[in-house]
């Protein structure tokens, strides 16, 4: 290869087209694999950040500071081992991030008035939940975490939609809900009506949803407050329910020891997320693309560091604590009104 400048023009999957991010490399970078070119340009340390900003062409690009921010959060989720980063040349074909970027460079007519080539990536995080939860050990405290979610999902289909569940007898050995739906009549959480009517919640069904919500509502309670964070370093203090923080909730169920599998899940299960999707439940008791959308915030979250979180939560609970007891419980009712239906609705 000649020795020549190299143009790196990147792209995120989910920001605009011409939102791409470019930087220019000196001769010699053709040598590095695609994921040490990577660190490079996204590193790991505050200071190492500023010095690949400070290498931003303004004059060109204006808003290549507001683009590189875009692809910091990404970054760090991959090199914390919450997401699988997929990359993709500008004809759609996937490369290796071990490929070395001299494998895949174009020819380009001139950098900087000087002869070059240019490499184009395209990179789409890919967060797989369960496989996260497994290789950490994160159970929700069930001794069988999938059937565990399936269950909740159906028992949440049935009292919320009112779907009609098969009878056990109905379904076919192969059928995937079969298991799912002799669970629920094993641990007596449904049974089968008279006179042909649908399968229907037990009293000790009953009991199941309203300890899950109840957990729910304890979630949060104790934890909405950090779903909305900017941390002022310099100020020295959290900013709560500005409308343009951080969520750093599964950072907090974290730092006070949760399952964040667990409490994720009940969030998402409770707070309308699935109710679009109420005509395809099957799909979602049974399939394991489903659990892992439903479980996304638990890899795809945001980072901060341990000595910021630990004032965070500092923060969180002096502002708590300035909320009165009537006005969370007031919130907390308003809030299961919304979620339950009532018997005899």
């Amino acid at each position: 290869m000649n020795d020549s400048s190299i143009r790196v023009t990147l792209r995120l999957h989910g920001l605009p087209e011409d939102a791409a991010f470019d930087l220019v490399f000196p001769p010699g970078s053709a040598g590095l694999s695609i994921i040490d070119l990577l660190e490079r340009i996204f590193p790991a340390e505050d200071d190492e950040q500023q010095v690949v900003r400070e290498s931003f062409d303004l004059a060109l690009n204006p808003d290549l500071p507001e683009i590189y921010e875009q692809f910091l959060p990404v970054m760090d989720q991959f090199l914390f081992g919450l997401c699988e980063l997929q990359a993709s040349d500008s004809d759609g074909l996937e490369l290796h991030l071990e490929d070395p970027v001299a494998r895949h460079l174009l020819p380009q007519s001139c950098i900087d008035g000087r002869p070059g080539r240019s490499l184009s990536l395209s990179l789409r995080p890919v967060y797989h939940a369960l496989e996260y939860a497994q290789t950490q050990e994160f159970t929700a405290g069930e001794p069988d975490l999938e059937l565990w979610l399936r269950i909740c999902l159906a028992m949440y289909f049935l009292d919320k939609h009112e779907v009609v569940l098969p009878a056990l007898t109905g379904l076919p050995v192969d059928d995937p809900l079969r298991r799912v739906v002799g669970e629920l009549f094993q641990r007596e959480l449904v049974e089968e009506a008279t006179h042909g009517d649908p399968v229907r919640i037990t009293p000790a069904g009953r009991q199941f949803i309203g300890e899950l919500l109840a957990e729910t509502e304890d979630y949060i309670d104790d934890y909405d407050v950090y779903k909305d964070v900017i941390w002022e370093e310099d100020e020295g203090g959290a900013i709560f329910d500005s409308g343009h923080g951080h969520d750093l909730r599964v950072e907090a169920f974290l730092a006070d020891n949760l399952d964040p599998v667990r409490v994720v899940f009940l969030l998402r299960l409770y707070d309308g997320t699935l109710d679009e999707f109420s005509d395809n439940w099957r799909d979602f008791v049974t399939g394991e693309a489903w659990l892992n959308w439903v479980l996304e915030p638990v890899v795809n979250r945001s980072l901060v560091a341990p000595e910021a979180l630990e004032l965070i939560i500092e923060d969180g609970t002096a502002y708590l604590d300035k909320l009165e007891g009537a006005t969370r419980e007031q919130r907390r009712q308003t809030r299961l009104a919304r979620r339950i239906n009532l018997p005899g609705e």
